[in-house]
């Protein structure tokens, strides 16, 4: 699992918190703190330190997308998890991801439903204007409640899909050797970058799936940045 960290400490937190809480399989966590201020970057040694985290720092800011180059060249798992820092997880998510990403061998990379995800999002995906929106959860609508709503409600079809929201997604062994890396050139500051990722994955046999039974919740560029 991939987190990468520029600031944000407090999203940064939650989402530690929620993956340690509720992840049931057995995991390698790897942090990225790329350029973060001291007090994140404290925090992100004394974490590692305590729950035997690896960490890739750099003096700098390099961008998202080298950040989390340098995180998939450094893995060696079968199916590798990159997870924004501005999420929260929620019960079984990791399980779940597994289950739809090994339903089928063609399936390449998976991603989640969220509120804040563009074509995955729920409830609404656009406004009434056409443009993307972050649902806010209501009061008394925690995380693990509208995942376990979602998950009610699933019919697990793993929807195929043309392009994932990077967010989250979990990519297999295979992707990895045959598509490579995300484009550091064209995509530097990230945003588009796991479009193209996408369009190249399938372009090289594999398929894009939604696992429609698991539910995170994003803030939405708190990290990076717009």
């Amino acid at each position: 699992m991939i987190i990468c960290v520029h600031n944000a400490l407090e999203e940064l937190q939650q989402c530690l918190e929620s993956v340690l809480n509720h992840t049931n399989v057995p995991y390698t966590l790897h942090l990225i703190n790329d350029g973060s201020n001291r007090t994140t970057t404290e925090y992100v040694a004394a974490y590692a330190l305590k729950h035997g985290a690896a960490i890739t720092a750099t003096a700098s800011p390099t961008g998202y997308t080298k950040a989390a180059n340098t995180g998939l060249r450094n893995s060696r798992a079968d199916v590798v998890v990159l997870l924004n820092s501005d999420t929260v997880v929620s019960p079984g998510w990791l399980d779940n991801l597994l289950e739809c990403a090994y339903s089928d061998d063609r399936i390449g990379i998976v991603r989640p439903l969220s509120n804040a995800a563009a074509y995955q999002s729920v409830p609404f995906t656009k406004n009434a204007h056409r443009q993307w929106v972050t649902n806010v959860l209501p009061a008394g609508l925690s995380p693990a409640l509208a995942n376990t709503i979602v998950e009610r409600l699933s019919d697990r079809t793993f929807p195929r899909v043309p392009f994932l929201n990077g967010f989250c997604m979990l990519l297999k062994r295979g992707v990895l050797s045959r598509v490579g890396y995300f484009d550091e050139t064209a995509f530097p500051l990230g945003y588009g970058e796991e479009i193209d990722y996408c369009i190249r994955a399938a372009k090289a046999g594999f398929e894009l799936a939604v696992a429609d039974h698991v539910f995170l919740y994003h803030v939405k560029s708190a990290s990076y940045g717009h």
